[in-house]
């Protein structure tokens, strides 16, 4: 079993895709920002606009244009609903912070946005250019600065969605771009993460453009997991099973395979999800699909005999 496993892991790797972040959820009484960007810089019911200068609204997001503004920035800050005191997003539950954007034109190692808490000047994360569409994602230390915690990241002239999500229970985070996962685990020097605070700036070359900002909770009580579902689309497919195969040996969340609650993904999970399979089999079968009965019927055997 685990030598069949090594070889279908290794055939698979770069076919998978990986889980959807996690989604912002509005809960009352707690804090928030939602800014859609589509007419204007006001956010929609959660969090403050503080300040910004030479923004331009075009109906479906805000830019900041580096030939006519070099120091062009947006500020906001996270409040209860409806309210304009700033509130910092509490440390003993999760959160998530969500931003859609995109760059075009000419490049020069800037800051596209970084969050903190204002109040303390307590760095969080920042999004940083550091050459011709070479990104780097930085999380705060304590010394005041900065440490990369990934780097190589592209992002062409579309939109990207970034996620940032806080995990109170491990006090660590994950960050995505466009749902896949580009750092993980991953800690402030100073351990704090009571954000409330959240800054665009243009590039000083070309054009940036932001088209929503959001961050609050998970729910009301975390995400739910559904055994199998690792992309919680409502069924249990090839998707899933990639996510598993990718993640292999590795100790992690639902969304990444671990349906047991017992680290690390193994064939207890990959039972799970093959006990919850609802994928459709096509005439000719995806790659995945073909993979899932080679590994069905060693695992099925198996979960018989313990049966």
């Amino acid at each position: 079993m685990k030598r069949l496993l090594t070889v279908c892991v290794c055939g698979l790797m770069a076919q998978a895709t990986f889980a959807a972040a996690p989604t912002v959820a509005f809960v009352s009484p707690g804090p928030g920002l939602h800014a859609p960007l589509d007419d204007d810089t006001a956010p929609d019911t959660y969090g403050k606009w503080q300040s910004g200068n030479s923004w331009t609204m075009d109906g479906d997001s805000a830019s900041a244009d580096a030939a006519v503004a070099p120091l062009a920035y947006g500020r906001y800050l996270t409040t209860l609903e409806g309210e304009e005191s700033m509130t910092a997003m509490p440390t003993d539950q999760d959160w998530v912070l969500e931003i859609v954007q995109k760059h075009t034109g000419d490049y020069n190692p800037e800051s596209a946005w970084f969050t903190k808490n204002w109040d303390t000047d307590t760095r969080m994360v920042m999004l940083n250019c550091v050459g011709d569409d070479d990104w780097i994602l930085r999380v705060g230390n304590a010394s005041g600065g900065w440490d990369i915690v990934a780097d190589g990241l592209s992002l062409g002239e579309d939109w990207n969605t970034f996620t940032v999500h806080y995990k109170a229970g491990e006090g660590k985070l994950d960050a995505y771009q466009n749902g896949a996962l580009i750092a993980g685990d991953f800690e402030t020097g100073h351990g704090l993460y009571d954000l409330n605070h959240i800054q665009f700036e243009t590039l000083r070359m070309g054009t940036d453009w932001y088209q929503s900002i959001k961050i609050g909770q998970v729910g009301g009580d975390g995400p739910v997991c559904n055994p199998g579902d690792a992309d919680d689309d409502g069924d249990v497919d090839d998707d899933d099973l990639s996510l598993l195969l990718a993640n292999w040996g590795a100790d992690t969340d639902c969304a990444h395979g671990e349906f047991s609650d017992e680290a690390p993904v193994n064939d207890d999970d990959l039972s799970l999800l093959l006990a919850n399979w609802t994928g459709a089999v096509a005439a000719v079968p995806e790659p995945a699909t073909m993979l899932l009965f080679g590994l069905a019927v060693p695992t099925l055997l198996k979960m018989r005999r313990k049966a």
